[in-house]
């Protein structure tokens, strides 16, 4: 899953949304627990002007972590 994650990260760096969010769906596919992969799809929706995404994934967060999915949720 982190090795998803990884990838994930690497994709958004170079400005490779969608290959990025694919890899950050695999990751959380295996474990829904990596908070921060909820966090950087997330803002690559948000970045993308996709608010209604970007507050899904912040909800998805708020399921497992309400603290940091609620903190995630008002940002949006």
């Amino acid at each position: 899953a982190y090795a998803h994650y990884g990838m994930g990260n690497v994709q958004r760096l170079r400005e490779q949304n969608s290959d990025a969010l694919a890899s950050y769906n695999k990751a959380l596919e295996l474990d829904p627990a990596i908070g921060d992969a909820y966090v950087q799809a997330a803002r690559i929706h948000l970045a993308e002007s996709r608010n209604d995404d970007a507050t899904a994934f912040a909800d998805r967060y708020r399921a497992i972590d309400p603290l940091r999915g609620g903190v995630l949720l008002a940002t949006i």
